[in-house]
């Protein structure tokens, strides 16, 4: 009773931002005939079944769904048997609709007036039973589906609330999909009276699937007509709305041109580049499936409003071993210019040259040659023997110049042997490519090119190879025939 007048006063105050919906003035009806039918019920509980039919007193232009189910929402949890491991009906809200749901009853509590029940038709993630709990063997703490819910009594239904027989073609349904989560569908078509069902899912274009009976659930609750038509109504009406909000923001600007108005709206609209969506031409189409479960509409904007971006983001290709935030140009900016002669460095060259030379010439002057004749040969003898002792004294490189050439021929191994290697996987994707592009004779003609190119560079580097492990091995026994 709470919640009903709860809903009544929702309504009222949706009534009050849009006194002309009319579908809004027709649920305020009903509601009001339900509260006033389960208030006669309370006070005459003998008389209240046999006085006259409640789904009578409700107005004739009132939703289906609302004049299916006054009749069991007066009803007392008691009546229809309620107990553990039972089945019946809750409400479920989702988004501006309450949905009834066929549950399972794990625990009662009659002292409290509540109960736990686990939803069999889940329309959210988080509302999927967790299979392993019902079996014992789930951990509460680290399981991400449903253990149950704890709901009032009152708001316990009996399953006759949903009438299976409603479900035939043009219906709509509640059904399952592989994910194990119940989406909005249509009933196209059906082979017999008790199925299986042929459904077509919202936003899914016209794909079907065919079910069986126990995987649809008939549509039933408050709120749900009109939640389907603001779900499911074409984009003429959202269009106009658009246009009519554009004009009169114009209007707003050009009033108040002096100072910046309030509330801004941005769409990121391009007129020229890729559509959102054309990608799919070259693929299975799970990316639109995706966008279109998600609410997307074609030709919209993403986001509630439609407000977001109308292109796809183009990838931008920077350099290799760049950071996202890295600009080309200041790259290449930061690259070393060859220096020129005036130079700083050419100038701290010069420098540390000139001093060396004014000390040389200190030297010299602070070592002048004696005039006396001895000294003059003496001082010659002993520069002439200084310079024979120390070119003397300087080794002969000859002996250690064989270790960096065979240093030099294991580099130049390591570096054939990748390269053959990067060859050889090159050729197998050629080949692999010319397979698939057989029935193609330009394309195939190009990758038989590239192959027979592939393959005389692939015989030259492994000719190389092949020479340079011979020069290895003869390096290596003439080591051995030396080494006794």
């Amino acid at each position: 009773m709470d919640s009903l007048k709860e809903q009544l006063a929702e309504i009222h105050g949706l009534l009050r931002i849009d006194p002309d919906n009319d579908d809004l003035k027709n649920l305020a009806v009903d509601l009001e005939n339900l509260i006033a039918l389960q208030d006669q019920t309370l006070a005459n509980p003998d008389n209240a079944t046999s006085s006259h039919d409640p789904g009578a007193e409700l107005g004739s232009t009132g939703s289906a769904a609302v004049e299916d189910n006054t009749i069991d929402l007066t009803q007392d949890p008691n009546e229809f048997n309620l107990k553990e491991g039972g089945k019946c009906c809750v409400p479920f809200s989702v988004a501006s609709a309450t949905y009834f749901l066929p549950a399972m009853v794990l625990r009662l509590d009659r002292e409290s007036d509540e109960a736990t029940v686990l939803i069999l038709t889940p329309l959210t993630r988080e509302s999927r039973p967790c299979d392993w709990f019902l079996d014992g063997r789930c951990n509460a703490d680290k399981c991400g589906r449903s253990h149950g819910i704890i709901m009032s009594l009152e708001h316990l239904l009996p399953t006759e609330v949903l009438n299976q027989g409603s479900i035939k073609e043009g219906a709509k349904v509640l059904a399952r999909y592989r994910d194990g989560i119940y989406y909005r569908a249509s009933v196209v078509a059906m082979e017999g009276p008790d199925g299986p069902f042929w459904v077509n899912y919202e936003g899914y274009g016209d794909e079907k699937t065919k079910l069986n009976a126990d995987e649809l659930v008939p549509v039933s609750g408050l709120g749900v007509e009109d939640h389907l038509e603001n779900s499911g109504e074409n984009g003429s009406e959202e269009e106009s709305e658009s246009d009519e909000w554009t004009s009169d923001s114009q209007e707003h600007d050009d009033d108040n041109e002096d100072g910046p108005s309030d509330e801004t709206r941005v769409t990121f609209h391009y007129g020229d580049g890729e559509a959102m969506g054309t990608w799919e031409a070259h693929t299975k189409g799970i990316g639109g499936k995706l966008l279109a479960k998600m609410g997307y509409r074609i030709g919209k904007g993403l986001g509630k409003e439609g407000e977001g971006r109308l292109r796809p983001v183009e990838a931008e290709v920077l350099p290799a071993g760049k950071g996202l935030g890295v600009v080309v140009e200041r790259s290449q900016r930061k690259r070393k210019r060859p220096r020129e002669p005036g130079d700083a460095k050419g100038r701290h060259k010069r420098k540390h040259k000139g001093g060396r030379d004014a000390k040389s010439g200190q030297e010299s002057e602070q070592h002048t040659p004696p005039a006396d004749v001895f000294d003059f040969l003496n001082t010659s003898l002993n520069e002439k023997s200084t310079k024979s002792s120390a070119y003397i004294s300087k080794p002969e490189p000859h002996t250690k110049a064989k270790q960096p050439d065979k240093q030099k021929l294991h580099v130049d191994l390591i570096n054939v042997q990748t390269k053959a290697s990067q060859l050889v996987a090159a050729l197998s994707r050629a080949k692999e490519a010319l397979a698939r592009n057989k029935g193609d004779p330009k394309i195939a003609a190009s990758y038989r090119a590239k192959i027979h190119d592939l393959e005389g560079t692939l015989r030259s580097v492994q000719q190389s190879e092949a020479a340079i492990q011979r020069r290895l091995n003869t390096e290596k026994q003439k080591k051995n025939m030396i080494n006794f």
